[in-house]
């Protein structure tokens, strides 16, 4: 997803969601806004990968929530600041 907007979402602005039996899932955010979400970005279940690139992530109750084994993966280029607590770890990766 690029050049979009998520904002003002009583749940998470956007999110990648993996479930038992089903194949990996991941969403790659590039150039884009999640702000005034209760969560900005989301990882839940094992083989969940958010990556995020080139993006603003701010004024979220929690900015970034990677849960049950999901990755909330940064190119270490995003504007995050201004939200609430996090929950997990944010993982740098390289850009190639």
């Amino acid at each position: 997803m690029s050049e979009s907007v998520a904002a003002n979402n009583t749940s998470a602005g956007l999110w990648a969601i993996a479930t038992s039996g089903h194949a990996p899932t991941t969403f790659a955010v590039f150039h884009s806004v999640l702000a005034n979400n209760a969560t900005g970005a989301l990882a839940s279940g094992t083989g969940a990968t958010f990556r995020l690139a080139q993006s603003m992530v701010t004024g979220n109750a929690t900015g970034w929530a990677a849960n049950t084994g999901g990755v909330v993966a940064s190119y270490g280029d995003n504007y995050i600041d201004g939200n609430g607590t996090n929950v997990g770890s944010l993982t740098l990766i390289s850009k190639q």
